[in-house]
């Protein structure tokens, strides 16, 4: 550990660094602003469809991500982005296959999909199903919460069960509820891009997305930070001495690195759903992508923030 607490917490900045991350977040706020303008042009140009939500909202999502990575660099807590930056980078592999061919009938695929794990959880609050009843032994199984039983919603899921049971027999719908059953058949709990002989899975999606490098070099290592396990990496250093310690909790060290994966993660999400949605607004796209452009080589060329 360091010499005191409050170095180990690493709350307090020095103003040069302090300045520096401060620009890196400035940046990557430059980016959800723009995705919020293509959110608002997507709405201008389309209405009506519950298939055209999903792209949409995948973005959405992707801004939020983006928005929270700025406000922890700024803040010095740039460890916590790599959980951030891998479902960041999902979104990337999700939108690159929901976009580019089939989009009306793959985004009925999430619909659906979304649908039956909505359902799934209100009979986990029914009170009366065989999940609620499973659910029930796994909570006496639980050493924080053998006295306590589910939460029983019955009134307020019944409509929304009636609601959900009654989309997926809408014409539209039907056709790819019975594809999700022939997949569950096969595959007991199918992702929604699985449908129709789609990817097995996310690293197939990233292959037939052509994103395989990145899979194997950014999804894999940022997955140990989703999973708690990367705990050894980069987390030790030596004092003068020579004796081991750890490193505090605030550690700007990747700030730069991450900064510039947040541009290199939304333009191609960008550039691909201006294309596929909104073709007319490309010229736009290019004239934001050449003002960020001196950013980002900025950032490339050489380390910025230099961190023992």
């Amino acid at each position: 550990m360091t010499a005191s607490t409050d170095q180990f917490l690493g709350r307090e900045m020095d103003p040069e660094v302090s300045k520096l991350l401060g620009q890196f977040s400035d940046g990557i706020d430059r980016l959800p602003e723009f995705g919020a303008k293509i959110i608002k042009w997507d709405f201008e140009r389309t209405s009506g469809g519950d298939h055209l939500l999903p792209a949409v909202l995948f973005l959405r999502n992707f801004l939020g991500l983006i928005d929270a990575i700025s406000l922890l660099i700024r803040n010095s807590s740039v460890e916590p982005c790599n959980s951030l930056m891998r479902t960041s980078l999902e979104t990337l592999f999700y939108l690159e296959y929901l976009l580019k061919e089939d989009q009306e009938k793959r985004a009925l695929c999430f619909l659906v999909w979304n649908t039956h794990r909505n359902i799934k959880l209100y009979n986990k609050v029914d009170g009366g199903s065989e999940l609620y009843k499973r659910l029930q032994a796994k909570y006496a199984n639980d050493k924080f919460l053998k006295n306590v039983n589910p939460t029983v919603l019955k009134e307020l899921v019944k409509p929304l069960l009636l609601n959900a049971e009654e989309m997926l027999k809408l014409p539209s719908y039907k056709p790819i509820e019975a594809e999700y059953q022939r997949t569950k058949a096969i595959k007991k709990n199918p992702d929604w891009f699985t449908l129709f002989d789609g990817p097995k899975n996310i690293e197939d999606l990233a292959n037939k997305s052509d994103f395989s490098g990145l899979y194997e070099v950014l999804y894999r290592s940022w997955s140990n930070s989703v999973h708690g396990t990367d705990i050894i990496q980069g987390k030790l250093s030596q004092d003068e001495s020579k004796r081991a310690e750890i490193v505090q909790i605030r550690y700007p060290k990747e700030a730069q690195s991450l900064t510039l994966y947040c541009f290199n993660l939304s333009v191609p999400i960008f550039k691909t759903f201006i294309e596929s949605r909104i073709p007319s607004r490309i010229n736009d796209f290019n004239k934001w992508y050449l003002n960020i452009k001196k950013f980002t080589e900025k950032l490339s060329e050489k380390e910025l923030l230099y961190i023992d």
